[in-house]
């Protein structure tokens, strides 16, 4: 009778600890689905990220360099333009002079 008692309490626990071990494998098969699930969505993201993002930074590099230049010459042109108004200004001033001068100068000669 002990004896039943003891295999009868052992065969619940056995039935229990089956039960668990279900609930943990199944809970195990749902992590592996959602880890390969995972795995799919992180290659998904690395193939956008190769095949259309990083070309589009390299194309965007690429144009930021070509206004990078493009804005160096302007400056380039700029600079020169500035000394030659400079240079302009400074012979408009002589020249003013000269004239002022030579008005003077026909003054007194009158």
């Amino acid at each position: 009778m002990e004896n039943d008692k003891i295999f009868n309490l052992m065969e619940k626990m056995y039935i229990h600890m089956q039960e668990g071990f279900q609930k943990v494998n199944s809970e195990i098969s749902e992590l592996k689905s959602d880890v390969n699930g995972l795995k799919q969505e992180a290659n998904k993201t690395n193939t956008i990220i190769e095949n259309e993002i990083k070309p589009k930074i390299e194309d965007l590099f690429d144009g930021y360099m070509q206004n990078s230049e493009k804005i160096d010459t302007i400056d380039r042109k700029i600079d020169k333009l500035q000394l030659d108004v400079n240079s302009l200004t400074i012979r408009t001033v002589n020249n003013d002079s000269s004239i002022i001068n030579l008005r003077n100068e026909l003054k007194v000669v009158k």
